[in-house]
């Protein structure tokens, strides 16, 4: 091939898939590559400067974003304690699974907390956009239709109605809706679950709309948690842990806002991973949103602790240089959050952890290549026990 030829199309792909200012860097070293390729006749040392080029092409945002980050990082910092204007939770999630193997880790993560109530905007700020590193997209949630039309916020108060007993509806006038979620960076979104929290305009918590996602399958399921859901769910209330009985009023589920948590216990009925069976039951604690987002999930099965997970998140305000601060950190999240995924998946399956087909033989693509993997390949290195 040509190396101009090759240059143009390089410079054609860069164009279509990253941000505009990475484009001159990239396709300077790109063109480089190919020139160097050229003049050696080893097909090894080609397939090395093709090889490097490609690495060019994914390291080189992250390292330009961590720069322009790092440069107006002491611009952004700064706690935000409003509910009103949009912000950044950021810290570390920890996983540990009890039985029938102990398997812990704890990675870094952070969210979006943004008010979806009247607008699907999804261009957060001029930089970002113009970057074209982090979008909301509404096609990412709420997949299943839920809700109708409309903004998800007037989706998640629709299904919230539609799912709650005894006729009970909300006046949306009377409340907000806000998204504890990932954005799609660089063109790619995963979440393994949305928080959409329901409040009152004085802050106080309605309700939880929890969508959470599986992979390798890609499928939602969204968990209405009130104490009024038709999903089932039993509803206490705490000012700490472990709870106390309080006084709060069971027919509107609301609560005050400052330090309080809420605790959700429903049967576990989509199947989220491979390595956990279906018959178990969820026992989930939220902390009202404030300075602070704290989240516990456990699974039980009867009396036994099978598996815990949680995140404790500080608040940060949203602007160019937070987003821009945490995406530098970590680039390319929702990929990253794959790689872990699967990461961990492996270790579980070396461990000796029993692989379970999707309960509705529901099938894609990667679950087809991660089952042959794991029943051919990875078998004779593995010894099985029971969940």
């Amino acid at each position: 091939m040509d190396s101009t030829l090759a240059v143009l199309l390089g410079l054609l792909v860069m164009w279509l898939f990253l941000p505009i200012p990475y484009n001159p860097v990239l396709g300077f070293l790109f063109y480089l590559l190919i020139c160097l390729a050229r003049l050696c006749t080893a097909v090894r040392f080609y397939v090395i400067c093709v090889v490097g080029a490609l690495l060019g092409v994914i390291i080189s945002p992250s390292i330009f974003l961590f720069i322009v980050s790092a440069i107006l990082h002491p611009l952004s910092p700064r706690p935000s304690t409003s509910l009103v204007r949009p912000c950044i939770y950021s810290g570390y999630v920890n996983h540990t699974r009890l039985l029938p193997v102990r398997h812990a880790f704890r990675y870094p993560i952070f969210f979006l907390f943004l008010d979806v109530t009247d607008s699907n905007e999804s261009r957060l700020f001029p930089l970002t956009s113009f970057l074209r590193v982090a979008r909301f997209n509404t096609s990412d949630h709420l997949k299943n239709g839920e809700g109708g039309t409309g903004t998800i916020g007037a989706r998640v108060l629709k299904y919230l109605n539609e799912r709650t007993e005894n006729g009970t509806r909300l006046d949306p006038s009377n409340s907000r809706v806000y998204a504890l979620t990932s954005l799609t960076y660089f063109g790619y979104c995963f979440n393994p679950v949305t928080f959409y929290y329901v409040l009152a305009l004085n802050s106080n918590l309605i309700a939880i709309v929890a969508e959470v996602a599986n992979t390798p399958w890609l499928e939602q399921r969204s968990y209405v948690l009130h104490c009024q859901s038709l999903d089932d769910v039993k509803v206490s209330y705490s000012n700490h842990l472990p709870f106390e009985d309080l006084q709060v009023s069971t027919s509107t589920g609301v609560v005050n806002p400052m330090d309080y948590y809420v605790n959700y216990v429903f049967n576990k009925d989509f199947h989220v991973s491979p390595f956990m069976p279906m018959d178990f039951t969820y026992d989930w604690t939220f902390m009202v949103p404030n300075d602070k987002i704290n989240v516990i999930t456990k699974m039980l099965r009867s009396s036994d602790l099978h598996f815990t997970a949680s995140f404790n998140l500080e608040r940060r305000e949203l602007n160019d240089s937070s987003l821009l601060w945490e995406i530098g950190k970590l680039p390319f999240f929702c990929v990253l959050v794959q790689v872990w995924i699967h990461w961990e998946a492996a270790k579980l399956w070396f461990k000796g952890v029993t692989f379970i087909p999707h309960p509705e033989e529901a099938e894609t693509r990667a679950s087809k290549a991660i089952a042959l993997l794991a029943g051919i390949v990875l078998k004779p290195f593995t010894k099985k026990k029971e969940n």
